[in-house]
């Protein structure tokens, strides 16, 4: 260590490398930093000195170098012990959560046959739904869908329902009705539709009945710019709207063997 006095009796320290005259001020002093320096390792520098003794003895390099290489090694078995430690500790977290699932499943009540029957029959008398459609194959695969699901699924809103999943199904949606359509039918087929206001958008909606193969939504009309451009939704505009659904229904071919 070196110390300066300058001219008004302030001190200042360096340390000094005992095999070249390079300086650091004592502040910027390390262990790490002496042994980086006289080393001469451009991989171990990394940065934090730029000189490099090139007086100095190969046992000296040669020990800071091997000091150098323990204080790694020490700091690579450090991580991995805390790695491990971790990896533990998540195990044991899992395991427990599972011991706690298991719990809940043997002492939650399970609901019995006649309590979800009851539960079904209200949601489609309290919704008017027909009760022809617990035997459509899309209600079949809703219960067996809910029979996988995750013990803390929540089921879809009227929002995420209209928008985001209905946008995910669109595509096959159009698929069906091309199969729809195009498959014969004994009875012939109706079309209807009502109008409805959703998010604030003012829908007309028309619709496929067909006796044998159900419902199906052909069309759904946004007619916000139409009212905003002045115009009316009125018989006339109904009719070339219906006309255009029919065009895509056409001549419906019925079955040789149906009367």
């Amino acid at each position: 260590m070196i110390t300066t006095i300058d001219g008004e009796g302030n001190k200042t320290f360096h340390w000094q490398c005992r095999y070249c005259p390079f300086k650091l001020l004592s502040k910027q002093f390390s262990a790490a930093k002496a042994r980086i320096h006289l080393t001469g390792d451009v991989h171990l520098r990394s940065g934090l000195i730029n000189q490099v003794c090139t007086s100095s003895p190969t046992e000296v390099m040669c020990q800071m170098s091997a000091m150098i290489a323990a204080k790694r090694d020490r700091r690579t078995l450090k991580a991995a012990s805390r790695s491990h430690k971790r990896e533990l500790t998540n195990a044991t977290m899992r395991a427990d959560a599972g011991k706690k699932q298991t719990t809940i499943d043997t002492y939650a009540p399970p609901a019995t046959s006649t309590s979800v029957d009851q539960a079904l029959g209200e949601m489609f008398f309290g919704l008017s739904i027909a009760p022809n459609k617990a035997n459509s194959p899309l209600f079949t695969k809703a219960i067996d869908a809910v029979k996988a699901a995750p013990r803390l699924y929540k089921p879809p809103n009227s929002n995420k329902l209209s928008n985001d999943i209905l946008e995910v199904l669109n595509t096959k949606y159009r698929a069906q009705q091309r199969d729809y359509l195009e498959q014969k039918t004994p009875l012939g087929r109706a079309i209807t539709g009502d109008g409805a206001t959703i998010l604030g958008n003012k829908l007309i909606n028309f619709l496929c009945l067909d006796r044998m193969k159900g419902t199906m939504l052909m069309s759904v009309i946004n007619c916000d710019k139409r009212l905003e451009d002045g115009a009316k939704v009125d018989t006339p505009y109904l009719a070339s709207e219906l006309l255009k659904v029919l065009g895509r229904v056409g001549h419906v071919p019925l079955l040789s063997n149906c009367l």
